[in-house]
């Protein structure tokens, strides 16, 4: 029997210019650099949405039964993956509510992640934050690790079993502007 293929999955919806939310995912093959992006504006009316969106986008990205590592910025869809996923299919997709029984937010995305959920495993954990990502991690921003001369001599990363792949936590992101789309820094393990 051949052992799953490993991947990690970057998630994150952002404010655009225009007032719609850009999903994107970068999805990454552990062991090789085989690497998958994807992105779009939609008209949808939040930003946990839009960043479900790109999550399901992401894992119906991925041929085959996979081992997923999910990094997504939304604690909404962490714990959505850790707890609700199973309690909301229990109860035909409902929860009460100030007493009443209503249907879950995002109901058809969380069936969609439910379905591929059959061939994948995913482990979902929070990143953009480092405080809240993880106690090894302190906010820095990606340049700083990037660049080989700046001052500082600590390096803010997450080291995962793929010994050529570092992740380095997005800068915290202010509530008030548009932001400009960054990529995970990803950097060889040299």
């Amino acid at each position: 029997m051949t052992a799953r293929p490993e991947y990690l999955l970057f998630t994150e919806a952002l404010r655009h210019a225009s007032g719609q939310y850009l999903w994107r995912f970068l999805l990454l093959r552990a062991g090789s650099h085989e690497t998958i992006t994807a992105s779009d504006l939609v008209t949808e009316d939040s930003a946990n949405r839009s960043e479900l969106l790109a999550v399901v986008r992401g894992l119906e990205a991925i041929d085959g039964p996979a081992s997923v590592r999910l990094f997504t910025s939304s604690d909404a869809i962490r714990h959505g993956f850790a707890r609700g996923l199973a309690q909301w299919k229990g109860q035909e997709w409902h929860w009460e509510r100030f007493g009443r029984r209503v249907p879950i937010r995002d109901c058809d995305l969380w069936q969609r992640v439910d379905h591929v959920l059959a061939f994948h495993t995913v482990e979902s954990r929070l990143w953009g934050e480092a405080d809240h990502v993880s106690d090894e991690l302190t906010a820095a921003p990606a340049e700083e690790v990037a660049a080989p001369n700046t001052a500082s001599t600590e390096t803010n990363t997450l080291r995962f079993d793929e010994p050529e792949v570092l992740v380095v936590p997005k800068p915290k992101r202010s509530k008030r502007r548009v932001e400009s789309l960054r990529e995970p820094a990803l950097l060889p393990a040299g």
